[in-house]
Formats: C-alpha cells, sequence, structure tokens
C-alpha cells in the first residue's frame, strides 16, 4: 500500500477494504497480509471513505460515489441526486441548472435538482469559474485552460480559446452575440461565438477582471484595484465607472433592469441606478464577509455571502433580512433564479436550492423588531441635497444622531430623545452646506457607530 494514514476500512465478505489518505483504495483476500489496489472509475482514486451493505460496496470520492458488486473488479457511478463538491458558478439555460465545480468541472439537472449528472466530455480541466450563453451555445469559463463552448447543452465541449493570452478565466457574459470573458490578464471579447478572442481595444487599464456583466444594451465590467468600466458599444470602447466608489476592487457586478449591483472585497454594496454612470454605497449585510453573488426575482434582491449565507432584500439593499433554514454551510458564492427555485452553491458541499415561495415566506416584515442595533448605510450616497438614513433598535433607546463635518464639527442634530422598537428613518438635508465628506453618528445606549455621507453638488 505504502500509505500509513488509512481514513477507513469495511470488510466485504471474506475480503477487508481500506481507503488511504494518498493513494486510493486497497482490497486485501487474506486478512491485510497483502493488498492489491482497487479503482472506483477514471480519475475517482481520491479516497475519501468505504462501506459495504448487503451484498453491495460504495466508495465515497472527492468526486462522487461508486458502487461495485463484484468485489472491487468493476465499479458503477452512483451520483443519482447527489452533487458535492465546491461550486464556482450556477447557470441556467435550455431547462438546465448548471454547476461548475473546481473538483470535477461541469454538472446539470434538469429536473430542479433532484439528479445531477457530470458533463465533462472534451474538458480538460476541473476547474469553472463561469458560465455565458449566446443564443444556443454555451460557454464556460476555465481556471487552466481558458473557454470552451457546447452546442448540445453541455454534453460535450470543445476548446475555443483561440486569441486568449491566459488559460485563468474569472468570468463571462454575453451581449447579443458578443461574449466577454474576464481574465487575469484583462478583458476580451469574442463576436464570433469563441472561434477568436481579442483583448478589448480601448479603456480597460486593469489586468485582473472579476467580474463581467450586462445592463440592457451597456457592457460592465469589475477589476481588481481599478473599479468598474462600462462600455456603450459592444465593447468597442471602455469608460471608468467609479464615481461614488470607495473600494476599487470589484468582486461581483449584476443587474436587475437598469439598477446594477455591485459588490467590492471589502464587503460594500454599491448601487448605480443608470446602468453604472454613477454609484451610491447601500446597506451590506451584518457581519457577511464578501458578497459573491446577486439574484433577482421582481423587485427583491438575494444576495449570496462569504459567511453569513443568504440575505433578502425589497427595497433596494436598504434592510437586509436572512433566509438560511435548512442551509447547513453559511458560506455560500454562486446564486440563481431557475423556475420556481433559488440555487446557491458552497465551498465543499455542493448545490442547495430552496422555493422561491418559501423564501418570501420565511422573510421577517421589515416592520419587525431588529435582534440589534443597526446603522445603515444613507441612501442614495453621494447625496444632493438630501438622503435617507435608516437605524434600527431592538428596545425603547435614548437616541442621539449627529451629522459632523471633517474637522469634528457638529452640523445638524437629526434626534436626541427616546425612540420605540423598530426600523426608523431620518433626512438629512444639506442644501445649506459645501460639498465634501461628512459623517453621521448613531448613539443607542452603549451602541455608538459612525458612517460616512458625501455631498457632491
Amino acid at each position: 500500500m505504502n500509505d500509513p494514514s488509512i481514513i477507513s476500512l469495511a470488510v466485504h465478505g471474506t475480503d477487508l477494504f481500506t481507503a488511504s489518505a494518498s493513494n486510493g483504495f486497497f482490497r486485501s483476500s487474506n486478512n491485510g497480509a497483502n493488498w492489491l489496489a482497487v479503482s472506483p472509475g477514471p480519475g475517482n482514486n481520491q479516497s475519501q471513505t468505504m462501506a459495504s451493505i448487503g451484498g453491495t460496496l460504495f466508495a465515497g470520492t472527492a468526486r462522487g460515489a461508486a458502487t461495485s458488486t463484484d468485489n472491487g473488479v468493476t465499479w458503477v457511478p452512483a451520483n443519482a441526486g447527489i452533487y458535492c463538491g465546491t461550486t464556482l458558478a450556477l447557470f441556467t439555460h435550455a431547462g438546465f441548472v448548471f454547476a461548475g465545480t473546481n473538483e470535477s468541472g461541469v454538472w446539470r439537472t434538469s429536473d430542479a435538482g433532484l439528479n445531477w449528472e457530470n458533463t465533462i466530455t472534451g474538458l480538460t480541466y476541473p476547474s469553472v469559474y463561469a458560465f455565458a450563453a449566446a443564443g444556443t451555445r454555451l460557454f464556460v469559463g476555465m481556471n487552466g485552460t481558458g473557454v470552451f463552448t457546447s452546442s448540445d447543452n453541455g454534453s460535450t465541449w470543445t476548446s475555443s480559446s483561440v486569441g486568449l493570452s491566459t488559460p485563468c478565466v474569472r468570468s463571462l457574459a454575453a451581449l447579443g452575440s458578443t461574449v466577454f470573458a474576464g481574465t487575469i490578464d484583462g478583458l476580451f471579447v469574442s463576436t464570433n461565438a469563441g472561434v477568436l478572442w481579442a483583448a478589448a481595444p480601448l479603456g480597460i487599464s486593469h489586468p485582473t477582471v472579476y467580474s463581467v456583466g450586462v445592463a440592457g444594451t451597456i457592457a460592465l465590467a469589475g477589476t481588481y484595484e481599478g473599479g468598474g468600466y462600462r462600455s456603450t458599444d459592444g465593447g468597442s470602447t471602455w469608460v471608468p465607472s467609479i464615481t461614488g466608489i470607495a473600494d476599487l476592487t470589484i468582486r461581483h457586478i449584476a443587474a436587475n433592469g437598469s439598477d446594477v449591483y455591485a459588490s467590492t472585497f471589502s464587503g460594500q454594496i454599491y448601487l448605480s441606478t443608470n446602468c453604472g454612470q454613477n454609484w451610491s454605497e447601500t446597506a451590506a449585510p451584518t457581519a457577511s464577509g464578501t458578497i459573491q453573488g446577486f439574484a433577482f426575482v421582481g423587485s427583491a434582491i438575494f444576495a449570496a455571502s462569504d459567511y453569513g449565507g443568504v440575505w433578502r432584500s425589497t427595497n433596494r439593499g436598504g434592510v437586509w433580512e436572512k433566509v438560511n433554514d435548512g442551509l447547513l454551510n453559511l458560506r455560500t458564492w454562486p446564486i440563481i433564479v431557475s423556475g420556481d427555485k433559488l440555487f446557491v452553491g458552497t465551498p465543499g458541499a455542493g448545490v442547495w436550492h430552496r422555493p422561491l415561495a418559501e423564501v418570501a415566506t420565511a422573510v421577517a416584515d421589515e416592520g419587525a423588531s431588529p435582534i440589534a442595533v443597526s446603522l445603515l448605510q444613507n441612501y442614495p450616497n453621494p447625496f444632493n441635497p438630501s438622503t435617507t438614513i435608516r437605524y434600527g433598535l431592538p428596545d425603547r433607546s435614548q437616541v442621539t444622531l449627529i451629522v459632523f463635518n471633517t474637522l469634528g464639527q457638529q452640523v445638524a442634530v437629526l434626534h436626541n430623545g427616546e425612540q420605540e422598537t423598530g426600523y426608523h428613518e431620518v433626512q438629512f438635508d444639506g442644501s445649506g452646506l459645501s460639498s465634501g465628506v461628512y459623517f453621521y453618528r448613531l448613539g443607542a445606549g452603549d451602541f455608538v457607530q459612525t458612517r460616512r455621507l458625501l455631498l457632491l453638488r
């Protein structure tokens, strides 16, 4: 065996089976005196566990499950209804939900997640970061072999990376027949279904493009330390889209009509109501880390967070509520809506789904009592001349809400007195003030928090 680290043991009939930490699976027919390697299928020697039930031997691997009824000589995949692994991307196309993984390529389901099929024919690398579709052609972006396309809904894949200067593709989006690929070496554009790629010709000067998206006829890109960019001519030219954004490392961009949401690596969320021309910071879910993805149902926004699970807002991100009932892994990355279900991917625990109707009824009314004191980001921000400040109180409290300038001088007292439990809104009018940065501070019992607001004339 040459591996002293044994993960599990199973007795099957008169034979002994082991799963070793680094060398896969082995069988002994003489009580462990000698061992013979066995393999539960191509590429499945990343052993995890073994078990024997009745006349069937089961093997659990990093790429799924397999069964054998002839003492491990031949194996049959047993992944119907099972999807596990680190999910990096989700996509819906032609009646399928597709999952891109870090360990086992592409999976798809045609029955809303009840059964999954591993569709990797033609793929040469297991790490899938992104999906897009242009017409009937499906695209995947890989973290090591560029772009692959499929014209049969993912049954088979063909390499389509000519013109890419790097095999590391982070994001994909389609605007009509034009496809955009965000990579660690910049943004690339294909106008012929992935046959040939060319670097975005003008405007984008930051090499790592984490996210690409489309809002109507506007193409958008989010970069590392360069903020956002937008194109109004199908990707021929690009201009910066950073007005109002403080953190210029954009993790994810997604559009809901003309509303565009951008999340940053520091945990902020920005909203643009004019397809990325300018941005205002909105509230972000509390202690949730980076928002990894957005999904939309009408005016409702769902956000997948790095540490806090799935959140929902019905007022453009002003207030967020958790919708995590039944979700065991609160590290959530990609998120999509398909049919009447919400799908979310996790690192290490595969894909989870939940009926949209159930999520809607699980959300607390915004008029319900907050569970802790919270001070939300003003909206809009930047503003001219007025903005709304919203905060929540779990108990009746003595409250002060004061605005200061950058010198620490008090410029407005928005509230000073007792207030009841619940969410409260206060309007701040900066008509008599000059343009610049100001701060608002909430005091409620022992709670004190300060946020920044920006007046632009």
